[in-house]
């Protein structure tokens, strides 16, 4: 399963590349949009990350959990705030 949980998360990644070269301009507003809804605020950016798990667990996105894990991890998100959070 982890496999190809990785395989997701590699074609997602080349996805974005693709949209990237094809639409840069939307792409780019996309990224400033996701850098000022994820900011520390009154609410710290990592628990609006382990928020955003929970929205792609409802909602059944797989890529987004998936983006939204390696986020919260990349902010210092512990697997077992993760798994408290889920």
């Amino acid at each position: 399963m982890a496999e190809k949980q990785m395989e997701i998360h590699k074609q997602i990644g080349e996805n974005w590349g693709t949209y990237m070269k094809l639409m840069p301009e939307v792409g780019d507003l996309y990224d400033q949009f996701h850098g000022e809804v994820y900011k520390d605020g009154t609410v710290k950016a990592k628990e609006k990350r382990l928020m955003a798990i929970v929205g792609a667990l409802v909602s059944g996105c797989r890529a987004c959990m998936l983006y939204q894990t390696e986020e919260a991890l990349n902010l210092g998100a512990t697997v077992d705030e993760i798994l408290e959070t889920c």
